[in-house]
């Protein structure tokens, strides 16, 4: 425990902080901090932040990145495969600096040296430049990628993470980039029709720790893409995966695998159909996609609220948009309206012109089916 007392040097007297302790039993001083006369004591109380430089910088989520760099050896993988020489910043460190400014303020390249300045890897690695960027990312062959992606893998498994049920998810993101071998159009999930897009899967655990990810062509189907999932995931593990990937093909493709995939209701209504009382489920056996599968249809409240919801609120923006492309009453409007609500899957909801509405059409009720 601290205290003060009195130390007289050269004939003057000073304010002294004392830690002292017992070493090998007996009292010896710790450690000893010199505050002045009287004079400085005041001064440190009535001013306690005068001649202090302090400034503030962001930490959690640059901190959180090199401790999984330490643990997953990110940088050192990547400059183990890509190679560096040189007193500049590394491969790995480049991606290290990239990973925390796309977790905490994503931006271009050119702003990453305007934002790590406020940031934490300021005072562990120099500047970064985008020209130093842009050098660095042209270096990438896919490859190298295939490599870096094959080891931090292998490293995951080693640390003992299970991946012994593998969720299988694609999704896309519109770009302004020119048509090129990547960025395509297609079904774009932001309703981005007049952009190009590109389009990339991930296979993760239960802990949305990802195994393995892909991008490829934005107009490539989810279920053109499966083969190539596939064939990069453990040969024992359950793959679960969603609607947009079925076919026979794909489904043929998991042949001695085990899976669990989800159903399209409207190609199944006899199947949703089975009267089930709200929170429940059935079971039954049938040939789907040419294999003989195990399918469970469950009602769910908490879901069938919830898929209400989110249909009255879309409806209601679609039927407000399209009444009003209608009734601007241009040479083309119904065929505005009728491309619009075709867009949004309510052109067999919603007639045109009369704004008539098919009180039988909707929402599904909360059913769902499912095959194993």
């Amino acid at each position: 425990m601290p205290f003060l007392v009195w130390k007289t040097i050269n004939g003057k007297r000073y304010l002294v902080m004392r830690w002292n302790g017992r070493v090998r039993g007996k009292v010896r001083i710790l450690k000893e901090v010199y505050i002045g006369d009287m004079d400085r004591l005041a001064s440190m109380i009535e001013h306690p932040l005068e001649k202090v430089d302090a400034y503030s910088l962001s930490y959690g989520i640059s901190s959180a990145v090199l401790w999984a760099d330490k643990r997953l050896h990110i940088s050192e993988t990547i400059d183990s495969v890509i190679g560096h020489k040189g007193a500049d910043l590394s491969p790995g460190k480049y991606a290290l600096i990239f990973i925390m400014n796309r977790l905490s303020d994503p931006g271009s390249k050119r702003y990453i040296e305007r934002w790590i300045r406020n940031d934490y890897a300021s005072t562990i690695f120099p500047k970064p430049t985008s020209q130093g960027f842009w050098n660095v990312m042209d270096r990438f062959s896919d490859d190298d990628m295939e490599e870096i992606r094959r080891r931090i893998k292998d490293r995951l498994i080693s640390l003992g993470y299970d991946f012994s049920k593998i969720f299988v998810d694609a999704s896309n993101l519109y770009t302004f980039m020119q048509e090129n071998e990547m960025a395509k159009k297609g079904h774009n999930k932001k309703h981005r029709y007049d952009l190009n897009q590109i389009s990339y899967y991930i296979a993760a655990n239960y802990d949305y720790i990802p195994l393995y990810g892909e991008s490829y062509p934005g107009n490539m189907h989810d279920s053109r893409t499966f083969s190539m999932i596939v064939d990069k995931l453990p040969k024992d593990a359950i793959i679960i995966f969603d609607r947009g990937y079925n076919s026979a093909d794909n489904i043929k493709m998991l042949r001695g695998r085990k899976y669990l995939g989800s159903l399209i209701q409207s190609d199944h209504m006899d199947l949703m159909n089975y009267p089930l009382e709200r929170d429940s489920f059935f079971e039954t056996h049938r040939t789907v996609y040419g294999e003989y599968h195990r399918i469970i249809i469950y009602h769910s409240s908490k879901l069938e609220r919830k898929r209400v919801r989110t249909f009255l609120r879309e409806f209601r923006t679609v039927y407000t948009r399209a009444k009003d492309i209608v009734e601007r009453g241009d040479s083309d409007s119904l065929e505005k309206a009728r491309l619009y609500l075709e867009s949004r899957n309510l052109n067999e909801t919603i007639f045109l012109p009369e704004m008539r509405i098919d009180q039988d059409s909707g929402c599904s009720e909360g059913m769902h089916s499912s095959l194993i």
